[in-house]
């Protein structure tokens, strides 16, 4: 697990402008980060939060390839079993 992100999304130094942009193969990957600490469940829950305002930041900027399959590829982690709190 390569552990908690400031954004999931973020740009790394050197990137392509392509290579900035979010599209399903990264959201798929930030969903199987979150399926590998399931064993966790405050962990996940806060993945999973923090997967879903990020795609919605990145949406918005216009930085996000094929929005749609990359939004059911982020609800995929509603189908995994750990238990989320809402405070």
């Amino acid at each position: 697990m390569r552990g908690l992100r400031k954004n999931y999304f973020a740009k790394a130094p050197r990137e392509k402008e392509d290579q900035r942009k979010v599209n399903p193969k990264k959201v798929k990957e930030a969903v199987e980060e979150i399926r590998d600490v399931c064993y966790d469940d405050e962990m996940a829950h806060e993945m999973e939060d923090k997967l879903y305002a990020d795609l919605i930041r990145a949406i918005a900027l216009g930085r996000c390839v094929n929005v749609q399959e990359c939004a059911l590829e982020a609800l995929k982690t509603k189908h995994m079993e750990f238990h989320r709190w809402v405070s």
